[in-house]
């Protein structure tokens, strides 16, 4: 069942889900770790380039200069 929120809910939600990971006693507990899997669905995190691909990177910008 996917259930679609405004802006603002999203917000929310967000901000609850954080709040509760960041002050819970049992940081590794199963509950923590649920919490923050639908934190993961709700505010995916960036796809990071390859460390290999950064190194690559400054590489060029070092030839560039």
């Amino acid at each position: 069942m996917s259930r679609t929120f405004t802006a603002d809910e999203n917000t929310a939600l967000i901000a609850l889900l954080v709040g509760t990971i960041e002050h819970h006693p049992l940081p590794q507990s199963e509950h923590v770790q649920r919490l923050r899997s639908i934190l993961e669905k709700v505010r995916p995190r960036p796809k990071l380039p390859l460390d290999q691909e950064i190194e690559q990177d400054r590489f060029e910008d070092l030839v560039d200069e």
